[in-house]
């Protein structure tokens, strides 16, 4: 809900800039948003995806990223903070490679 009024109170040309529309870091910034615990990250990232202002290289990062609840679960049940850290960056490493290997194919 907070991310939509967020939106909402942005605009989407102005948000559209800060993704870098049409920028090759697409996917670092998408792979962030989708770091977002909960299922509102995948919804507006979609939107954004629908709109023309994401591409599917940068969808497809932030996607992969997005893990619900289940990142605050772990740092809650776990408390080794290296093995966090760990899980967290290999999460993030497969996203963003997921994004821009994808990005590298001749059909986007």
């Amino acid at each position: 809900a907070l991310l939509e009024v967020g939106m909402t109170l942005i605009g989407q040309d102005r948000f559209a800039g800060w993704m870098l529309a049409g920028s090759s870091l697409q996917p670092c910034l998408s792979t962030l948003l989708g770091l977002i615990p909960s299922c509102a990250s995948s919804i507006l990232l979609s939107e954004l995806y629908l709109a023309g202002t994401l591409s599917f290289p940068a969808l497809l990062a932030g996607l992969c990223a997005n893990s619900g609840s289940a990142l605050l679960v772990l740092l809650r049940a776990n408390p080794s903070r290296r093995e966090n850290a760990l899980v967290a960056g290999l999460l993030v490493g497969a996203s963003l490679l997921a994004g821009f290997v994808v990005q590298l194919l001749p059909l986007f």
